[in-house]
């Protein structure tokens, strides 16, 4: 029972004790503010602030800035595309990481197993080590142990990313591959032309089609 109800009380409690009301009426009163349902208090709604997604920004050859972004490889794009959320990349370099530490510990084994045969073997045996347990030893060891690290600042890099933040990497991935076609074509193109023009150039000091002279002279040496 709340205070403003037991005010009422009072009142209307004093209110038959003057003779103002009957019992009847005293009755009727108790009833209606027993059975009144209390004030609500009424919440001010909070104020939503949104922030602005960032978005990528390009210069005037419209390559994408990385300011703001996060550092990722070329060879890491696909699988950070592939991801929906931060939390599916920090999962999927976690199980990378993983099997970097295994591929260690084989490299390490066969590196163990070549020292072992120095050991105990002669000239043969150490010779034939050499191919199935040191070169591919040092290969798998040293690619494990870089996997390994590579692998684990990536898991740390998106473990303290947000969702947002991994849409705004997204959208510089595409730039990027955007930018990075753009000039593989502009290239083609300019090697294009210029190929052509070398060809206009020998028909004009030569008065032969450079195309049909070098295939002839590829026929002669094959």
């Amino acid at each position: 029972m709340t205070q403003e109800t037991i005010n009422k009380l009072k009142e209307c409690k004093e209110l038959y004790d003057q003779g103002i009301l009957n019992q009847e009426e005293f009755e009727t009163e108790k009833a209606k503010i027993l059975n009144a349902r209390p004030t609500a208090e009424v919440e001010t709604p909070q104020e939503v602030v949104h922030t602005p997604v960032a978005k990528v920004s390009y210069d005037y050859n419209g390559r994408p800035s990385s300011r703001g972004v996060k550092k990722v490889p070329w060879y890491d794009r696909q699988a950070v595309m592939k991801a929906n959320s931060a939390e599916e990349a920090a999962s999927y370099y976690k199980r990378k990481y993983i099997w970097s530490i295994f591929f260690t510990m084989v490299g390490a084994y066969l590196l163990f197993a070549f020292f072992r045969n120095c050991d105990v073997g002669g000239f043969w045996t150490i010779f034939l080590a050499v191919f199935w347990a040191l070169l591919p030893g040092c290969t798998i060891f040293f690619s494990g142990i870089y996997s390994a690290i590579h692998n684990k600042r990536m898991k740390d890099q998106f473990e303290g990313m947000t969702d947002e933040e991994l849409d705004l990497l997204k959208d510089y991935i595409e730039g990027r591959r955007a930018y990075e076609m753009g000039k593989i074509v502009q290239g083609l193109n300019a090697a294009g032309e210029a190929v052509n023009g070398a060809a206009k150039t020998y028909k004009q000091m030569t008065g032969r089609n450079a195309w049909m002279d070098l295939g002839s002279w590829l026929g002669k040496k094959m």
